[in-house]
């Protein structure tokens, strides 16, 4: 597995985290 992989691996598992994150978060928070 070369670098470009890891990082493709890695920007994936963090949208999904992001996106996880987000949906449990109230929006409300966002306008900080």
């Amino acid at each position: 597995m070369n670098r470009f992989m890891l990082l493709k691996d890695a920007k994936d598992k963090i949208e999904r985290c992001r996106k996880v994150y987000n949906e449990f978060r109230p929006h409300s928070l966002q306008h900080t």
